[in-house]
């Protein structure tokens, strides 16, 4: 099953899916991936997270309330 994860705060490129090139819909800046294999991302932050982590989440909301989420701090 694809997983739609945005990352709040950054905008990335896709460097690779499961070890291979990235799909041409993955073309450009991003601030949201399908995922359903090892994606490769180099997100870039344009502020530190301060005392508020930013998130990225699964956005089906059966994920999401079942708590598939991460925090990312950056400094």
């Amino acid at each position: 099953m694809a997983h739609p994860l945005p990352i709040h705060g950054g905008h990335f490129e896709v460097l690779s899916r499961d070890g291979r090139p990235p799909l041409p819909r993955d073309a450009g800046l991003r601030d949201a991936v399908f995922v359903q294999q090892p994606v490769q991302l180099l997100v870039r932050f344009m502020q530190p997270s301060g005392r508020s982590p930013f998130t990225d989440h699964c956005q089906i909301l059966e994920h999401e309330g079942a708590k598939m989420m991460g925090r990312l701090t950056t400094v």
